[in-house]
């Protein structure tokens, strides 16, 4: 399977263009060599992907009160753990959450070939927007 992680030029892995990120986008696009960017466009895509697929989740979740997080996260071990710690560093440092409420975000199912939300079009209404002329991105390339 290909990881998208893993650099092509192992010599220059860890290595850091002058100018960051932008400044190797730009050396790469004026070499027209894809090896000049510090990471491959695969690796940047999936990097950002999941910082977006976030938001959407937490920007179609609900405000659910602190007592009602055993129903609300569900049964997965590590996070009611993680979950219960915070709630004590919490009242160990005098903070009340009895009254207080979190934004939970939505449970998101993704289909990874087409990088689209299965039976959720709201979420998927979040992964694009209208673009205004001439910025168009088509919808075929």
């Amino acid at each position: 399977m290909h990881n998208p992680f893993k650099r092509k030029r192992g010599e220059n892995h860890g290595q850091v263009t002058p100018g960051g990120p932008f400044g190797a986008f730009i050396q790469a696009v004026r070499s027209r060599d894809a090896n000049d960017n510090n990471a491959d466009a695969e690796a940047a895509h999936y990097s950002s992907a999941h910082c977006h697929l976030a938001n959407i989740s937490y920007r179609l979740g609900e405000q659910v009160p602190f007592d009602s997080k055993r129903s609300s996260l569900g049964d997965n071990k590590q996070v009611v753990e993680t979950w219960e710690t915070i709630n004590a560093n919490c009242r160990a440092a005098g903070v009340d959450l009895q009254n207080a409420t979190y934004q939970l975000g939505r449970v998101l199912n993704m289909d990874p070939k087409t990088e689209r939300f299965i039976g959720d079009e709201e979420a998927n209404a979040m992964l694009t927007r209208d673009y205004r002329e001439p910025y168009v991105v088509p919808a075929e390339i």
